[in-house]
Order: C-alpha cells, then sequence, then structure tokens
C-alpha cells in the first residue's frame, strides 16, 4: 500500500500526484484498457458460523476514482514526516482495489485488518523481472479495479474470483470458509492463461493482509539458520536481520534458491532464518492471528512483511507463492487455514497446525 517499486510506465507527474493522494508509489498494472463499469451482483459477502464471522469483498466495495482521490488527500500526517495515518480512516470510508477479508471478529471481538483495506488480499503477480498490482487495478491512477466477481455457497462460504488482466494474464479463484469455532479456511487457486506474458521460469502471486495497529507489529515464524540449530520462534525483524520488509524461503521445498529477482526487496530479498513448518503467527487485540498453510508440491509459500505496508501503525503480514516452470493453463493451488481466536500462546498454532495436517 505504502512502499511499492514506480512502474516505468507511468510519467514522473503522474507519480508525484499519486504520492500527493497518500503516498502511493505502487506498481500497477499499465493503464492500457478503456475504463469499464463496475460488474453487477454483490461486491461484499457476510459469513457466519457460530461465534466467528467474516466479510469477504471483492476489488470494487468502496470507495472508487475521485472520491478515492479525496479520501486519500484529507489522511493526516504523522508528525515528523513519517508516513500517512491510513489506520485512522473508519471502515465505512474504506477503498476499492482491495479484495479478500475486509472483517474478522470472533464472538465480537476487535477486527485484526486495517479497515480501509483487507486481509489476504491478492496484492502482485511477480516473475524475476517486475512485480505489478494486476489483481487489485486495472488503473491505478484512476483508481479503475480489476475486473473481480464474488458468489456466495452457502452461509459459511463464498467464492471470488479476479479476471486475467492484460498485463499478467492470470485468473485468480479463492473459497472461504468458516468453520467453528476459530477457523477461516482458504483454498488459493490461479491459472496462467498467457505464458507467453511470463518472462522468467517462475511465476509468483502475493497476498497481503494489512493489521490494525498492533501493539507488536510483526509476527512468528517456526525456524532456524541452519540444520545444525533445532526449530525455534523467530520474530519476523530477527528472521528478516532487522530490515523492515523481505521474505523467508522455505527449509526445503520446489523453489529453493533458485528464484531470484532483481529490485523490490519485498518480492525477492530473503531473511537468513528459514522456516519449518509452514505457517505465521502473532498476537493481535488479544487474540491470536495465525496463519496455517498446506503448500502443495508444486509450488513453495513464502511468508513476507513490510513493515510500513498500510502507513504508520499498519504492517502488512503477508505470504507469496512461487511457481516453478508454470503451465499455460494449469491451475495451481494451496490452502490455508486462518486462527482468530483468544490468545492463550504462541505454541497453539503449532499445535493446531500439526492437528489440521494429521486430519
Amino acid at each position: 500500500m505504502g512502499n511499492e517499486p514506480r512502474d516505468p510506465s507511468y510519467s514522473r507527474r503522474q507519480w508525484m500526484r499519486l504520492a500527493a493522494l497518500g503516498g502511493v508509489t505502487a506498481v500497477a498494472a499499465r493503464p492500457r484498457q478503456a475504463a469499464s463499469e463496475t460488474p453487477a451482483g454483490p461486491h461484499r459477502l457476510a459469513l457466519k458460523a457460530g461465534e466467528l464471522e467474516a466479510l469477504v469483498v471483492d476489488n470494487h466495495d468502496g470507495l472508487a476514482g475521485e472520491e478515492q482521490k479525496r479520501n486519500r488527500a484529507a489522511v493526516p500526517h504523522v508528525a515528523g514526516g513519517l508516513g500517512r495515518l491510513i489506520v485512522a480512516t473508519p471502515f465505512e470510508r474504506r477503498h476499492n482495489g482491495y479484495n479478500g477479508i475486509a472483517r474478522l471478529s470472533h464472538r465480537g471481538s476487535p477486527h485484526p485488518f486495517l479497515p480501509v483495506a483487507s486481509g489476504l488480499n491478492c496484492e502482485f503477480f511477480f516473475d524475476g523481472t517486475e512485480g505489478t498490482f494486476e489483481p487489485r487495478w486495472s488503473d491505478l491512477e484512476n483508481f479503475q479495479a480489476q475486473p473481480s466477481s464474488l458468489k456466495r455457497i452457502s452461509e459459511q462460504e463464498a467464492w471470488l474470483q479476479i479476471e486475467p488482466g492484460e498485463r499478467w494474464g492470470v485468473h485468480v479463484e479463492t473459497t472461504f470458509r468458516l468453520v467453528e469455532p476459530w477457523f477461516l479456511d482458504v483454498e488459493h487457486a490461479f491459472t496462467p492463461t498467457r505464458l507467453d506474458k511470463i518472462r522468467t521460469r517462475y511465476l509468483g502471486v502475493f497476498w497481503a493482509s494489512y493489521i490494525q495497529a498492533p501493539r507488536n507489529p510483526g509476527y512468528y515464524l517456526w525456524g532456524r539458520r541452519s540444520s545444525f540449530e533445532a526449530p525455534a520462534w523467530h520474530g519476523i525483524f530477527d528472521a528478516l536481520d532487522l530490515h523492515e520488509s523481505g521474505a523467508i524461503q522455505a527449509e526445503r521445498g520446489p523453489v529453493g534458491d533458485g528464484f531470484r529477482g532483481q529490485g523490490r526487496r519485498l518480492l525477492y530479498s530473503f531473511g537468513s532464518v528459514r522456516y519449518v513448518e509452514p505457517l505465521m503467527a502473532g498476537k493481535v487485540h488479544g487474540m491470536l492471528l495465525a496463519y496455517l498453510f498446506r503448500p502443495s508440491d508444486e509450488l513453495e509459500v513464502r511468508p513476507a512483511f513490510n513493515a510500513g505496508g498500510g502507513g504508520v501503525g499498519g504492517p502488512a503480514w503477508d505470504y507469496q507463492a512461487v511457481v516453478p516452470n508454470p503451465e499455460e493453463g494449469r491451475r495451481y493451488s494451496f490452502r490455508l487455514r486462518v486462527v482468530y481466536k483468544p490468545f492463550e500462546a504462541l505454541d497453539e498454532a503449532l499445535d493446531l497446525h500439526r492437528e489440521w495436517l494429521s486430519g
């Protein structure tokens, strides 16, 4: 949201204008396609299972165009030139261009995600040469959202799709299902439809969760720096060697050290810690917020982090999936279980992950 690389297809004047509208310095899909009308149908769906509730949104839910520009311009600055206080924007003034989970609560708990944005937001496509915001935007300068839609499956389940865009030609599907007492089960899937659009032998898809003013901005990983160490919990700042953004590699996986891009630290730079079990966990507003992954053999999931992703007070707890040698028309997928429950201990995340994998 706040520190993305510049897209060379935008002029200096256009990027200065975007920066004045709220610190947006983002790579976007090149604005070649004509603006289209917002598609018909619901752009938000409420899910409920017992005492767990969620709100699923597509790219079109929220303020768009000139209204979003005015809203971004009104966000107050933090003293000392440290950025904008986007966490002050209420849910009723949320922006379009953010898909996924806008709200999540258990027994009336506070929501973990930035009200103006969302969690589990499909954010980037990338290879080793560039990353763009095409899953979200077809025209960033005018806040024109990439075509997407929602479908209700049941009271507990919904399906989100994002249409293939012009730059990457990747179709995205996500199924969200609430499971009592405190789980959100997710299947992420994506299908390359134009292999000629991918410039290297790797395809990456990136998801961001913008967290609303957590007391501890970072999450924790179960990993180690070398195979001679015993696995342990590592805070993400420690795992990234005190950098404010970057990604974490798997100790073992189908990609390994083969994929190294250039430029954007968030996409291509890795900490010295590697995870042993694929999960992320932290404490947010008195709740355990944990992401438990079940990767497939055909892709590698990598946790990532951006301390200022959602502006001051809004860190981004991110993750990416990288596919080696992607095939046109092939559907790639992996599963994720989000835990949102009253916090007891980090070790709960380990126990719940192992229980889920063995079930």
